[in-house]
This record gives C-alpha cells, structure tokens and sequence, in this order.
C-alpha cells in the first residue's frame, strides 16, 4: 500500500510553498536575476505538484486494489 498521507502533505507544502514564491520578490525593486531564480523555483514545483496530484491518483487505485 502506498502512503496516502505523506504525499498529501506534499502536496499542502507544495501549494503553500508556491504561493509564498509568487507572492515574494513581486515589487519593481527586485534585482532580475533574483526574480528569475523565483519564477524557476516556481515553476520547477509546480511540476513537481503536478506529477504528485498524478501519484495520488495512482495511490488510491493501488490501495483500493490491495483492499479487495
């Protein structure tokens, strides 16, 4: 059985940590390259969160599978 909660949790962080990043560094201020560094952060989690809702999914039909 796969663990449902641990990548539950994940994907919690994941979302928190992706809002924190878009809403940090925003004003016109921000050295370039620091918002470039932000934005690639950004967008190398929400790959991440991607590929974790797709797990999930996976882990529920293998855990329900296991049960029956």
């Amino acid at each position: 059985m796969m663990d449902i909660k641990a990548i539950e949790n994940r994907i919690k962080w994941l979302d928190l940590s992706i809002t924190e990043t878009l809403a940090w560094g925003l004003d016109e201020s921000t050295d370039p390259s620091l918002l470039k560094h932000a934005m690639a952060t950004q967008e190398a989690m929400s790959l991440e969160l991607w590929q974790l809702e797709r797990d999930l999914k996976h882990a529920y039909r293998i855990n329900a599978r296991a049960k029956s």
